[in-house]
């Protein structure tokens, strides 16, 4: 067993708006659930704009095992706080379990001994005793479609988010509509709740899409998990088809997510799609952004989110926009995007019809780009470097 503390030399930044010093332990779990994207991506931004924003004494990340991807989280963070094991490949199952229920106990252990003011949950863990908890909270798909999920699965989600949130002083939601599920779901109240919307304008770092001359090829990206039921990719490659079958057009599907399917899957995707499907794993954040300007649309046909950083990706660099008629969507495409029913194919075959029409169109850019413009990683910190000051004034 290893005990791994790595100290580096602390940041203290003085604030005439804040009146007291405060040490923040960050809850690694975000970076075992995602290496790249989706919630790590929120701390990776986030969490250098706090260190400018707030006045801290250090953030110190919490970690039960030992970093998935340590590039991840290298130069994030002051230290790195718990006891790792040395993974164990030989057939000793019944020790490998017991040694990590001790484990688990002296971390739990640590984190509540450890001189810290503010905790922050990535993704529903429980603050330690004494500690101001502070806890994001994404979305309420669990909930609303647990047809999609396991039933252990969702058990122990709902567990745990139950218990996060009792514990927790502030919640962070992602959304207005977020918010609202909490309170109605959990039964919340609302004075513990604060929005902070996302960022993500800042992803286009000046590229716009690429003027296209009359073509009868179009390309379509769509970004995220393509197994999942709520992402309601089965029904994209439906609307597709029919939309391919309008005018007699090429349609060029690209797919960027973390897992490329199987041949059984890709075999399945090429028979409701006829077009050809490019599929890009990991893609890094130089890849993406050509991706979506090369493209003539992106499209988010999810049944559910709490947030959609995609949707402000692919604004930001002037791209037309398709996705669902869903409430959140409307918080954040507002009207620089075409909606439609994520159950009706041709309905979403007809907005992306309506989204290419204006490709080129100055107008349609400059009224996307000012949209996503919006949401950016500096909004976000400063909401929430109000949130800490907010708990940490109740210490």
């Amino acid at each position: 067993m290893n005990s791994f503390v790595f100290w580096k030399a602390q940041c203290k930044i003085d604030m005439k708006s804040f009146e007291a010093h405060v040490n923040v332990v960050l809850g690694g779990e975000c970076f075992y659930i995602q290496e790249t994207g989706g919630v790590s991506r929120i701390f990776r931004e986030v969490v250098p704009r706090l260190r400018q924003c707030v006045a801290i004494d250090g953030i110190d990340l919490y970690l039960s095992s030992p970093p998935p991807a340590p590039q991840s989280v290298d130069g994030l963070f002051d230290r790195f706080i718990g006891h790792w094991l040395q993974e164990d490949r030989r057939p000793f199952q019944i020790r490998k379990s017991i040694n990590r229920t001790i484990l688990n106990y002296m971390n739990r252990y640590i984190l509540d001994k450890f001189n810290s003011d503010v905790y922050i949950s990535t993704y529903y863990s429980c603050p330690p005793q004494n500690t101001i908890g502070i806890a994001f909270v994404y979305d309420m798909t669990f909930e609303r479609f647990p047809e999609c999920f396991e039933a252990h699965e969702l058990q122990e989600c709902f567990k745990k988010k139950k218990i996060c949130f009792e514990k927790s002083t502030r919640l962070v939601c992602i959304s207005e509509q977020t918010q609202a599920d909490l309170i109605s779901h959990y039964g919340v109240p609302a004075s513990k709740c604060r929005v902070c919307y996302l960022g993500g304008s800042e992803f286009a770092s000046g590229t716009r899409v690429e003027k296209k001359s009359q073509s009868n090829d179009v390309r379509i990206i769509y970004v995220g998990d393509w197994r999942t039921a709520y992402k309601n990719f089965d029904f994209l490659l439906k609307s597709l088809e029919i939309f391919s079958g309008c005018d007699d057009r090429e349609c060029i599907l690209h797919v960027v997510s973390r897992m490329r399917p199987t041949a059984k899957d890709w075999a399945f995707h090429c028979e409701v799609f006829k077009g050809t499907i490019h599929y890009h794993e990991n893609a890094d954040d130089a890849q993406l952004r050509d991706l979506y300007c090369q493209s003539d649309a992106f499209v988010y046909p999810s049944l559910w989110e709490g947030f959609g950083i995609p949707i402000v990706e692919a604004l930001s660099c002037g791209l037309p926009v398709a996705c669902s008629d869903i409430p959140v969507f409307h918080e954040v495409g507002g009207d620089a995007v075409e909606y439609f029913d994520p159950h009706n194919a041709d309905a979403c075959a007809a907005a992306l019809e309506r989204a290419i029409q204006t490709r080129n169109s100055t107008n349609a850019i400059t009224r996307r780009i000012q949209r996503a413009k919006m949401f950016t990683w500096d909004k976000c910190a400063d909401g929430f470097t109000e949130v800490i000051r907010e708990a940490a004034g109740e210490l």
